[in-house]
């Protein structure tokens, strides 16, 4: 199976003054992208995969950054141009599947949802429209109807801190591994909820993210056709029309399953959604408790 593979991350932090330029940004093309097989990043998992079944990797361009303001147009013209470069040709030529590590809070100068626009003109590539697209991305995005139009499987990790990047994006792979071989492709489902978490609020150890996990994990074992099941905790340091928590499926199944499994996740956050307004005291505060003052 011909897959091609493409990175774009950034997690961007709307609220702070400056922009992100490229020289901020990390950036692999062509077949420096496989040296990043068998590393700790969710591109080395997909790699990995990619190995185990097979695949014939073409590799397109990977960029990626720290946490950081506004990233300038530059850097999103800059990945699209050298993305089409590479995966034109290969489309061409025929591409079973793409597959693509993504973070899913991108925000450029003029594009509040990066992530989105990317797929929409990916899908318009000509030979693109048909070809499944899998991949994964981080669980503090802010997912957009356009993210779940234009793909058909994208898997978020299930831990915070993050621990588990490599291995959602292994698990992803092999979701994709799963469409090829039975020649069945499944679609996104996507369900936006009314509500902000900030980052502190959303470790997967406590409520409410604990127990949200747990309750996907019991529907993707439902029989309900459902491939995958993502808690979007979403970033609350990005002011976009998308910001917040969210709910998305990949689905064989029925629109009727589909959206009910949403609903049990979106009651579920609704119930709780106290829990996560996590409120930090100030430091002035927490200093007051140090007795005596601690040096330095």
């Amino acid at each position: 199976m011909r897959v091609l593979f493409a990175g774009l991350f950034h997690e961007t932090h709307t609220f702070l003054a400056g922009t992100t330029g490229l020289a901020e940004f990390e950036v692999r093309v062509g077949a420096e992208l496989l040296a990043c097989a068998g590393d700790a990043s969710p591109l080395g998992g997909a790699l990995e995969a990619a190995k185990e079944f097979g695949w014939t990797v073409l590799p397109t361009v990977d960029f990626r950054a720290s946490p950081s303001a506004t990233v300038t147009d530059e850097v999103v013209e800059t990945f699209w141009h050298a993305f089409r470069e590479r995966a034109e040709p290969e489309l061409k030529r025929g591409v079973d599947g793409i597959y693509l590590v993504l973070h899913g809070a991108m925000v450029s100068q003029s594009l509040p949802d990066v992530e989105g626009e990317i797929l929409a003109r990916l899908r318009a590539l000509p030979g693109a429209a048909g070809v499944p697209v899998f991949g994964v991305f981080d669980l503090h995005a802010n997912f957009t109807p356009a993210m779940a139009q234009h793909a058909n499987c994208l898997v978020a990790y299930r831990e915070n801190p993050h621990t588990d990047g490599r291995e959602s994006a292994m698990r992803a792979a092999g979701l994709l591994q799963r469409c090829l071989t039975t020649c069945t492709t499944p679609r996104m489902v996507f369900a936006p909820v009314p509500i902000v978490w900030p980052p502190t609020g959303t470790g997967t150890a406590n409520e409410p993210m604990r127990g949200l996990e747990a309750l996907a994990r019991r529907l993707e074992a439902s029989g309900s056709g459902l491939w995958s099941a993502s808690v979007v905790a979403g970033f609350a340091f990005a002011d976009t029309f998308d910001t917040g928590v969210s709910f998305v499926v990949a689905t064989t199944g029925s629109e009727a399953d589909a959206r009910a499994a949403l609903a049990e996740l979106t009651s579920l956050a609704q119930q709780t959604k106290e829990l996560g307004n996590a409120t930090e005291p100030p430091v002035t505060e927490v200093l007051a408790r140090l007795r005596p003052t601690p040096p330095g």
